[in-house]
């Protein structure tokens, strides 16, 4: 299908001018450190940071709280006589992906945060504070992606079927924006048969109840071709060995820098046993 043009609001310009100065500040910091090591892990934790950006402005949002509270505990184990890097929990970021990207972000992530000075940790503690206090990465208009999306979602009712749309999957890269898109097709429509495809498991709509249910993601698959959920959300962890070829439309809510994944979520649908003539 055509793409329709997508420009940013004015609050999403202003979370990109921010982050684009947050990461170039924290890269002269780490190049004034002359830590090599730090570098490195520096790169990729910008890199990270544009795609969580790409994603959504609630992944991003979720990414910097995160990132704010990790150091808080890496210079509180540091003010209290602790070594480089606090005892608390990695950043969850990642659960959406498979698990060998998982542990591979988490791990260049978690040495980011060591053998940085206290002033360094506190001058980025104060830049992610004024970043987040002013509200520029607060979710809670839809983003002009989002809005795009529910057009799109919006042409595939069934209008021989009332209430029904022609089954459409969509995928994302990250776990947080899955739980966005969630929110929001429920909003458009309380009573959309949704269901969700990820790596902590999956979920369904009730069509008796209208709650989400948690469950397998064999009976999301097997609900899906069944009918039973008419659009289906997905992270990468469905693109590969599921077949969907009972819908007829595909959306790539974020692209992975990789384009052979781009063709594997294509293959979900693009494959024998396509019911559709034509997909889009």
């Amino acid at each position: 299908l055509p793409m329709r043009k997508i420009q940013y609001t004015a609050q999403e310009q202003g979370a990109y001018q921010a982050l684009e100065a947050y990461s170039t500040d924290l890269a002269q910091q780490i190049t004034a450190a002359n830590d090599q090591q730090a570098r490195v892990s520096t790169g990729f934790y910008l890199s990270f940071l544009q795609r969580r950006f790409a994603s959504s402005l609630f992944a991003i949002g979720e990414t910097l709280r995160r990132r704010r509270e990790r150091g808080k505990g890496t210079l509180e184990h540091r003010l209290n006589g602790g070594g480089n890097v606090a005892a608390a929990p990695p950043d969850p970021s990642h659960l959406d992906e498979d698990i060998e990207q998982e542990e591979s972000d988490s791990e260049a992530i978690e040495q980011f945060l060591k053998n940085r000075s206290e002033a360094d940790l506190c001058w980025e503690l104060d830049k992610l504070g004024e970043m987040l206090v002013g509200g520029l990465y607060d979710a809670s208009p839809a983003s002009s992606k989002t809005q795009a999306l529910l057009g799109y979602v919006d042409q595939q009712r069934d209008w021989d079927r009332p209430g029904r749309y022609k089954q459409t999957v969509v995928f994302t890269q990250f776990w947080d924006t899955l739980e966005d898109l969630v929110r929001r097709l429920r909003q458009a429509d309380p009573k959309l048969l949704l269901g969700t495809y990820s790596g902590r498991g999956g979920q369904y709509v009730d069509p008796e109840t209208g709650k989400l249910v948690g469950t397998e993601r064999d009976e999301i698959k097997q609900r899906f071709l069944r009918g039973q959920i008419d659009i289906l959300v997905c992270t990468d962890a469905a693109a590969e060995g599921l077949n969907l070829q009972t819908a007829g439309f595909l959306v790539n809510f974020d692209l992975p820098w990789n384009p052979a994944k781009v063709e594997q979520r294509i293959g979900r649908i693009d494959r024998i046993g396509q019911r559709h003539e034509d997909i889009y």
